[in-house]
């Protein structure tokens, strides 16, 4: 096995090693080009798979925001100033009436996601 510089870098050349047996992984272990073409094909089907379930997935989160567009608008709507806490006292939710009061009020603007006692 030998060592030879193949790229010229700013700062010097990387150093790979090789030899006619295979190619040597990051992990010092020896691979033929026959299994390295294999796990890319096996690599190449996994990234297939995975952007197939982000494209399903991102049509999922689509088709869930359609119901928070509408309870968003139902709520709006309403003169009453609404605010939703969970059970850690955090607020999850407020609608446009609650927003308009709180800013008459000196309190924080933006308080979604703020406990109610840092509100």
């Amino acid at each position: 096995m030998t060592e030879t510089p193949f790229l010229k870098r700013e700062r010097g050349f990387f150093i790979g090693r090789f030899s006619i047996r295979g190619i040597r992984t990051m992990a010092g272990k020896s691979k033929t080009k026959e299994q390295l073409i294999t796990e890319i094909a096996g690599m190449r089907e996994r990234v297939a798979k995975l952007e197939k379930s982000e494209s399903e997935l991102k049509g999922i989160i689509g088709e869930l925001k359609k119901p928070e567009q509408q309870y968003q608008t139902i709520l709006d709507s309403m003169g009453d100033a609404i605010s939703i806490i969970d059970k850690e006292l955090r607020i999850v939710f407020v609608n446009r009436a609650f927003t308009e009061w709180i800013k008459a009020m000196p309190l924080k603007a933006d308080i979604v996601g703020l406990t109610v006692f840092e509100a």
